[in-house]
This record gives C-alpha cells, sequence and structure tokens, in this order.
C-alpha cells in the first residue's frame, strides 16, 4: 500500500528490509532528520503494523513529561517495561523542544535500555554536526 504513494515512488527508501530487521529481533536505529521526516517514520511504523509487531510513536516532548510524572508516582518501572515492550519506538520532534536534564537523563536512559531489544527511530529538526 505505502509503495503506491507519490512520495515512497520517487524515495530511495526499503520499508521492506526494516520489517526483516524487525522480524529478526534485531536493534536497529534510524535518526531522521528532514523536512518530511515524518513521512518515514510513519510509513515504516505502518509496516510494522502490517507485519504483526508492536509499535509505539511519541512526541519526546510528551514522553518526557509522562516519564517524569511516572517517575514523581513511583511508577517509573512499570512505563519503561511498557516501553520496552514495544517492537518500534519512534520517537518524534527529539530537539524540538529544550529538556530540563533530569528529563533528558530520563529519555536517553530508555533509548539506551532497549538496545538489543527494540528497534527505534528518531526524528529531529536539528542538523547533524560535520
Amino acid at each position: 500500500m505505502l509503495e503506491s504513494w507519490p512520495f515512497f515512488a520517487t524515495q530511495q527508501l526499503n520499508i521492506v528490509k526494516v520489517s526483516r530487521t524487525l522480524e529478526k529481533k534485531n536493534s536497529s536505529w534510524l535518526i531522521i532528520q528532514d523536512e518530511v521526516k515524518h513521512i518515514y517514520p510513519i510509513g515504516i511504523g505502518f509496516k510494522a503494523c502490517q507485519a504483526g509487531k508492536s509499535m509505539l510513536f511519541k512526541n519526546t516532548s510528551i514522553l518526557s513529561t509522562e516519564l517524569t510524572e511516572a517517575k514523581n508516582k513511583y511508577q517509573l518501572a512499570k512505563l519503561e517495561k511498557k516501553i520496552q515492550k514495544v517492537d518500534l519506538l519512534i520517537l518524534d520532534e527529539m530537539g524540538y523542544v529544550s529538556f530540563e536534564s533530569y528529563q533528558l537523563e530520563l529519555l536517553l536512559k530508555i533509548i539506551a535500555d532497549r538496545s538489543e531489544r527494540g528497534s527505534t527511530i528518531v526524528t529531529t529538526n536539528l542538523p547533524f554536526l560535520d
């Protein structure tokens, strides 16, 4: 279905390869910095769901608030466990809003803990350093 969208027909995004990576339970990382950065993760997430994989799409600012609230209510471990269970985590707009140091630590812990457990996509509006 996605392959029929004009945008995907003209791009070099191999969403089949991403689906195969998810099937093997490997962890993979994809950081997208582009003016159309939302289209890629939505398409990959859709493909993952079609393949029977679990997916969580979160704005990083909202997730940061949820993590902080969970920590304040002594429910952080429960939320972290829920996030770690998904096959694909998509974090949208990393860097769009600045975070307090404790919020950034919580987000980075989520990302680090997913290593070798699941795939993660991060979208950002920040330029990469040369």
